[in-house]
């Protein structure tokens, strides 16, 4: 499914809602890393699921996907957030939707590439699209963290070589791992299971490449936004900015 928006709407919301996240970052020299804060003042979306719901979901990724029931609480709080984004809940992201849905929509699945194989690095990546269902360029993406905590507490992680979750050398060094992945993957296009494919695997890779790349340049550029969602045990989905100090 296409996304058609209104493009002065978009800009005018996304930059005036994040604006004191945009430009505000410092990028990789040793021994520095970025400082990060979540405003968790006010979030800028707030919603509430039955916690019974929550709880149903995360034995279902558990029992369909083989999942430890860290992991899996971590994707259901993953797809919640990706859930109410999509479908137009949340007014910052007006007309922006995952990267890996855009490539889904479009026939080619990027999920292996985009994580490792432990399921480490960047949780969402949020882009608008054109009318041909790709990334419109002109808008900057929204790099985004997704957390479950049971004691409703907000937290990014400290990494050890990349600094905390959602700096600029954490996820410059995300995107340059995805690179390297990038190059030893031999099939993003969606399997027979999927039913359909839409787009060549030549198209998909293409495709893939191009945009990993203008990720890299707007993060160079400092033409990004960051934010973080927490999903609480008693359901309560809360979204918030991330800025740099």
């Amino acid at each position: 499914m296409l996304f058609k928006f209104n493009k002065m709407r978009i800009s005018f919301v996304v930059a005036l809602t994040l604006l004191i996240s945009s430009f505000s970052y410092v990028k990789a020299t040793d021994g520095i890393c970025e400082v990060i804060e979540v405003d968790k003042g006010q979030p800028i979306y707030q919603t509430k699921f039955k916690a019974s719901a929550v709880q149903s979901l995360i034995q279902k990724q558990q029992e369909n996907y083989k999942l430890t029931f860290a992991k899996a609480k971590g994707k259901v709080g993953e797809l919640l957030a990706r859930n109410v984004i999509e479908n137009g809940e949340v007014e910052t992201f007006a007309g922006y939707v995952s990267i890996t849905t855009m490539f889904k929509n479009q026939g080619c699945t990027i999920q292996e590439t985009l994580r490792s194989k432990a399921d480490q690095g960047i949780d969402d990546i949020y882009v608008a699209l054109k009318s041909d269902g790709w990334i419109d360029q002109s808008f900057p993406p929204i790099f985004h963290e997704a957390k479950y905590d049971g004691r409703c507490s907000l937290k990014l992680k400290d990494t050890v070589t990349l600094c905390r979750q959602l700096s600029f050398q954490w996820l410059d060094g995300n995107l340059k791992k995805v690179q390297k992945r990038y190059a030893s993957v031999a099939d993003i296009c969606l399997n027979d299971h999927n039913q359909f494919t839409i787009t060549s695997c030549t198209g998909c890779k293409t495709k893939f490449k191009e945009n990993i790349n203008w990720l890299s340049d707007m993060l160079a550029d400092g033409d990004f936004y960051r934010t973080a969602s927490l999903l609480c045990a008693d359901g309560t989905l809360s979204i918030y900015n991330v800025h740099g100090l």
